[in-house]
């Protein structure tokens, strides 16, 4: 939930690295900066690093992983690995081309990426390992809002509105419903592909 309290606050910024080469990046960008910054990463093992080297961390840019012209799966920090497998399982078995790209920021947003992308029409599933409610979703969603962008083909997928039970955060994640099974069949419901193979 640290999303929903922290964004309020002005000047705030929300970084969420992925790996262990955009942590350091994401530690190096917040001790250049004048203002306050939180980086959410997990209590847990170092996610595995993501292909390809790791570009500095620059104020609300996000780093596209993968390109695709079918979706896109826009993940917030170690998310990415599981929206990765989806992707790859997606082109694997249904021949979609879908981009993955880390947003890194949930403040500042990459809003010219993110009005560019949404604009486009395509389906855009947003990954989030936060509360749904008052999350990175939301802050997109709002950024839409703002600037009269259509937001009909984005679906959110982040914690449900319910306590999740204590076990291992691979095993909390499956009960959400934020591995890369999930999402390769949240995208493909939502670009109205058969689902059930």
């Amino acid at each position: 939930m640290d999303i929903a309290y922290l964004c309020p606050l002005p000047v705030m910024v929300l970084m969420a690295p992925a790996d262990a080469a955009e942590m350091a990046a994401s530690l190096r960008l917040a001790l250049s900066l004048d203002g306050p910054a939180a980086i959410r990463y997990p209590r847990d093992e170092v996610p595995a690093a993501l292909p390809g080297a790791c570009p500095p961390f620059r104020l609300g840019k996000s780093r596209v992983l993968r390109e695709g012209d079918d979706g896109v799966l826009l993940c917030y920090g170690v998310t990415a690995e599981a929206a990765l497998k989806a992707a790859s399982t997606l082109a694997d078995e249904d021949g979609l081309n879908v981009a993955v790209i880390n947003a890194r920021f949930a403040k500042p947003l990459d809003a010219a990426m993110i009005t560019e992308r949404m604009a486009s029409g395509r389906p855009m599933v947003i990954v989030e390992d936060h509360a749904i409610n008052g999350g990175f979703g939301s802050a997109v969603l709002e950024l839409a809002a703002a600037g009269g962008v259509s937001a009909a083909n984005v679906r959110l997928m982040g914690i449900p509105d319910r306590f999740i039970a204590h076990a291992s955060r691979p095993e909390q994640l499956l009960d959400a419903g934020l591995d890369s099974a999930h999402i390769a069949v949240a995208m493909k419901e939502l670009m109205h592909v058969d689902a059930t193979g």
